[in-house]
């Protein structure tokens, strides 16, 4: 007859049979302490949100909530800890992938040896949106104010065809209707103006040089040698759109090389009617030709013929979006790109640009006139649409601009270029950065290194201590999200004439 189990094997068996139970519920369950850290969770917990257990815990819950979802969260979980029990809480997670899960929450209080209440209980099952009109303003808001920022960016480029114009307009009429109705709360009295951005003058080739400063030459595996003529032709665009074009193209030529020479060739060539130069019919007229050769191990023709496919890539921890982008911003512009490659050799990236002042080109050159310099702007943010769109304003105003998308990017920045003597004029800070430092963090760190730049701060969130007395907490002023062009405008001119005196 075997002995009677001991108290701690009995224990254990009971720990066991209580695992198996949770987690063959359909629900997934976190314990949470009073401030939302995750104390336990259940194994379907980890699965629903692709999230590593050991990675998250004694983590905040509230990291991965949705920033309009986090203010009515908050309330419940206080409703909660005051005793009472709330269910079918609608809201978004991001998990393991990025991606926004919609999930309904029951939560109900923990208490201790005394009864007092020292958490909570959290049970997640995936939200099944009922077709009402509630939610489905509530899921179009998001959407429809990306929609809204890539319309605008697309507006910053000229267009393709005489007729996009007016297309263009119109689904900007149509995304801005879109966006007042699905957020009623924020519609803007009166008629809302589309921004009257004008896209400017680009010169090609001294972004390629700055590129040859920012990428190649602190990489240690590449070199550049230049053969630019025609250095000063232009292409119609945003500055800033096109240098990205041009740092994602580099980028990957460095990333391809384990030790070599990058060679980048500018020309101004003409496109005659039926000339088969690229795959894209390309409109008759001059171009700006820029060919960027590395000496990596080339790539396979599968390989090529999917390299703008957007999350295409075969490089780990790549998202395999700066191609398919680049490739976006130069058809924008009127222009493609090709690349020529084969396995084991070299790859060649060519870029073919409009150019818009030949006539300049070719008449008498004038006596150079020193630009005036333009002021810096350090702009944070970790919305990737706001960030861009943002960028794309302050550039076509005329500002010399780095954008990063949370606090540790814009004080590694800041720092450098204080370091350069070149240092920042303003800096543009997101408040609420649920993955990063956010905006009063970082200011605080960049204070720390020099005290002479302008601070803006901004936040959709019109409560927050900071939007509601700025100068309180170290800033100079407040920019409430969404902006138009008008409101970014006003608050950098106030900015220009305090550091301009």
């Amino acid at each position: 007859m075997s002995p009677p189990p001991s108290s701690e094997e009995t224990l254990r068996q009971q720990v066991s049979t209580l695992r198996q139970v949770v987690d063959a519920l359909p629900e997934a369950i976190v314990l949470l302490t009073r401030d939302g850290k995750r104390v336990w969770q259940s194994s379907r917990y980890s699965m629903l949100l692709g999230l590593d257990p050991e990675r998250i815990a004694s983590t905040t819950s509230l990291a991965e909530v949705h920033p309009d979802d986090l203010p009515g969260l908050v309330d419940h979980f206080r409703t909660v800890l005051g005793g009472s029990r709330v269910t079918k809480i609608p809201i978004r997670v991001k998990d393991g992938e990025a991606r926004w899960v919609n999930l309904y929450v029951d939560a109900i209080p923990h208490r201790d040896a005394n009864r007092n209440v020292d958490g909570m209980i959290c049970l997640l099952r995936p939200a099944r949106p009922d077709p009402g009109p509630h939610l489905v303003l509530e899921e179009l808001r998001p959407l429809a104010t990306s929609l809204l920022s890539h319309l605008s960016l697309a507006a910053l480029q000229p267009p393709i065809h005489p007729e996009a114009a007016g297309h263009l307009r119109e689904a900007l009429l149509i995304a801005q209707d879109l966006q007042t109705l699905a957020s009623p709360r924020r519609a803007v009295r009166g008629t809302a103006s589309i921004p009257q951005i004008k896209p400017d003058r680009v010169p090609v080739a001294p972004i390629l040089q700055e590129l040859d400063a920012e990428i190649i030459q602190p990489s240690a595996v590449a070199r550049a040698e230049f053969d630019l003529r025609d250095t000063g032709a232009a292409t119609l665009g945003v500055g800033r759109a096109i240098r990205t074009m041009f740092r994602e193209l580099i980028k990957n030529a460095v990333e391809s090389m384990e030790r070599g020479i990058i060679s980048v060739e500018q020309r101004v060539i003409r496109v005659e009617p039926g000339d088969t130069l690229t795959s894209r019919q390309l409109a008759p007229g001059p171009f700006i030709a820029v060919h960027i050769r590395d000496q990596g191990s080339g790539m396979s023709e599968p390989v090529r013929s999917r390299i703008f496919e957007p999350s295409y890539t075969t490089k780990e921890g790549h998202a395999g979006m700066g191609l398919p982008r680049a490739l976006e911003i130069a058809r924008a512009s009127g222009g493609t790109i090709v690349i020529h490659s084969q396995d084991r050799t070299s790859t060649c990236a060519s870029v073919y640009l409009p150019c818009v002042n030949l006539d300049e080109l070719n008449a008498q050159p004038s006596e150079k006139v020193a630009p005036e310099r333009k002021l810096r702007v350090l702009l944070m943010d970790d919305e990737p649409f706001v960030r861009d769109f943002a960028a794309a304003m302050l550039d076509t105003l005329g500002y010399d601009v780095v954008a990063t998308a949370d606090g540790t990017e814009a004080i590694e920045q800041f720092s450098r270029a204080a370091m350069d003597d070149n240092p920042f004029d303003v800096v543009l800070l997101d408040l609420v950065v649920p993955k990063g430092v956010g905006g009063e963090s970082t200011l605080t760190a960049l204070r720390s290194l020099r005290d002479d730049f302008i601070a803006i701060a901004s936040s959709g969130y019109a409560d927050h201590p900071v939007m509601r007395d700025p100068r309180a907490h170290g800033f100079a002023a407040c920019l409430p999200k969404p902006f138009r062009m008008e409101d970014l405008e006003q608050r950098m001119n106030r900015a220009k004439q305090i550091i301009m005196g």
